[in-house]
C-alpha cells in the first residue's frame, strides 16, 4: 500500500509525515517526491511519502496536469491523505504568494476530494491528536505502536530532515495555541484575491467544524 500526503505549504504536511512513525510496519520516505516518481517505487509493505512542492492539490497547476495526476493516483491505487489548514493561519506563517497558493490548493481539493482517502485538519491534529490517529488508522487499516500525542518522542533523528543539506527541523511538542486566534490576514492577501480568500476560509471553517464533530 502506498500513502501519499498532499497539501498546501505551511499546512502541516511535514508534521503529518513524521506522525506516521507512530504506526508499526510502515516505511517513511524522508524526502519530498513527485507522485509520478512515487508510483514507480516498489510496492512491498506500507510506504508513506510527502508531496513535492508542485504536486497534486499542493500548488497551482494546469487542469490537464491535475487530471493526469488524478488518473495516475486512481490507476495505482494510491491512498491520498490530504493535509488542510485554515488559510488565515497559513498566510500568518508565510509571505509571498502563499495566499494564492492556498486558494489554488483549496479549489483543487474541492474538485478532487472524492479521490482523497482521508482529509486531515491541522487544527484537529494539534488539538485532538489521538482522535485523529484513530481515524487515520481505521481508514488505512494501520496499527499504532505509539500515540500521536507522544510526538516527537517516537520520531527518529532521520525523520527531522527531508533533504540533504537542509537544516534539521526542530523537534517541538504539539502546540495548539494558534488555533482559533484572530488573524490580521487582510494585509497579507492581495486585494483582488481577498473576497475569494475570505469565502474559502469561511467554507473551510464549516468543513473543519463538521469534521471535528464527527471525530
Amino acid at each position: 500500500m502506498k500513502i501519499y500526503i498532499t497539501g498546501c505549504g505551511r499546512s502541516g504536511t511535514t508534521l503529518l509525515r513524521r506522525m506516521f512513525y507512530s504506526f508499526g510496519d510502515v516505511v517513511i520516505l524522508d524526502k519530498e517526491i513527485s507522485l509520478s516518481a512515487f508510483v514507480r517505487l516498489g510496492d512491498s509493505g506500507v510506504l508513506v511519502a510527502k508531496r513535492h512542492v508542485g504536486g497534486l492539490m499542493s500548488a497551482a497547476m494546469p487542469l490537464y496536469i491535475e487530471r493526469r495526476d488524478v488518473i495516475l493516483a486512481k490507476r495505482n491505487k494510491i491512498r491520498l491523505v490530504h493535509m488542510m489548514r485554515c488559510g488565515k493561519d497559513v498566510v500568518d506563517l508565510a509571505h509571498g504568494d502563499i495566499a494564492q497558493r492556498w486558494v489554488a490548493c483549496f479549489e483543487a481539493y474541492l474538485r478532487q476530494h472524492p479521490i482523497v482517502t482521508i482529509p486531515v485538519f491541522y487544527e484537529q491534529l494539534v488539538s485532538r491528536p489521538d482522535d485523529v490517529q484513530r481515524q487515520i488508522a481505521a481508514r488505512l487499516n494501520l496499527e499504532a505502536c505509539r500515540k500521536f500525542s507522544d510526538y516527537p518522542s517516537f520520531v527518529p533523528e532521520s525523520g527531522f530532515r527531508e533533504t540533504v543539506g537542509r537544516p534539521r527541523y526542530e523537534a517541538r511538542p504539539l502546540d495548539n495555541s494558534g488555533v482559533d486566534k484572530e488573524y490580521d490576514w487582510l494585509n497579507r492577501v492581495p486585494i483582488p484575491l481577498q473576497s475569494r480568500f475570505s469565502l474559502y476560509c469561511d467554507l473551510y471553517e464549516m468543513m473543519e467544524r463538521a469534521s471535528r464533530e464527527a471525530l
